[in-house]
């Protein structure tokens, strides 16, 4: 099986994206480890709906050869070469009370999309494989405050696009997800298929996420790590004929899918703050005939 994610330790930095997508999807800085990057960066992170901007924040080069980025509300750390990134977002900070609905949610997503061209009909498995820990939990909010509305998820997307070009479903896509950590709603976060919305920035289109029960052993744990490695190619598929059935993708067939980009990290939508530590993170991909 060959590795399909660009730079899995973390090497050549990553670009920053902007705090709202309805401005510009493009990169606005590079977080290049004090100029020391190896190379071009693939990652990105996402900082979507913060009321803080890592491009803004600090940068800092420590005494055990990581870098860390940090603004009022979120942070990251680095260890070049080890493929190892701690994320924390501080919805303490981000929120002034407790979100309602429709209102947006902070984000810290680490992002790539996918350059070797992955057609998923000519796959025969796909492996998504990742160590992660959960290090820092803490509520801000009241018993009272809090409802079903508010969590702290930590997940993994992809999203599942046609890239063929002679389709009129052209560039439509859907997300297939991964939940491992979805507190303090659940122990075991449930499948979700529904259209991305609840918020001004949201793309429409149909998300399947597939049962926690399902990957995961046991409830994810304060402190304890987790490592995942779960095939997903006939889970994706379901994914795309799920969709379908609900009146999404209706000019696409499987053969015009192929994996297009990923995004692994927080959403935070209660009065949480929350830290997670990922490593070892990779998609693997076994071609195989037309099927």
């Amino acid at each position: 099986m060959k590795q399909v994610l660009g730079d899995p330790l973390f090497k050549n930095g990553f670009m920053l994206c902007h705090t709202n997508a309805l401005i510009t999807r493009e990169p606005i800085r590079i977080l290049d480890y004090c100029k020391t990057a190896a190379g071009k960066p693939q990652w990105k992170i996402a900082q979507w709906c913060s009321r803080y901007n890592l491009a803004n924040g600090t940068e800092f080069a420590c005494p055990d050869a990581s870098y860390e980025y940090r603004d009022e509300g979120k942070s990251l750390r680095v260890y070049p070469g080890k493929g190892e990134i701690t994320l924390s977002l501080s919805a303490s900070k981000e929120y002034e009370r407790p979100r309602k609905e429709s209102e947006s949610w902070p984000h810290i997503l680490l992002e790539q999309e996918f350059t070797e061209i992955i057609r998923l009909c000519e796959t025969e498995e796909i492996i998504s494989e990742v160590s992660f820990s959960i290090d820092k939990y803490r509520s801000a909010m009241t018993p009272e405050e809090r409802t079903m509305l508010h969590t702290a998820q930590f997940q993994w997307f992809i999203a599942v696009r046609n890239e063929n070009e002679k389709s009129e479903g052209f560039g439509d896509f859907f997300w297939f997800g991964l939940p491992f950590w979805d507190y303090p709603r659940y122990d075991f976060p449930p499948a979700f298929r529904a259209v991305d919305g609840g918020k001004e920035e949201h793309t429409g289109k149909f998300i399947d996420i597939v049962d926690g029960r399902d990957i995961l052993d046991k409830p994810v744990m304060l402190g304890e790590k987790t490592h995942i490695s779960v095939p997903i190619r006939e889970r994706i598929r379901e994914g795309f004929l799920i969709a379908k059935k609900n009146g999404f993708l209706k000019t696409s067939e499987w053969e015009d899918m192929y994996l297009g980009n990923t995004n692994i990290g927080f959403e935070v939508t209660g009065t949480f703050d929350v830290e997670v530590t990922i490593n070892n993170i990779n998609i693997f991909v076994k071609e195989g005939k037309k099927r």
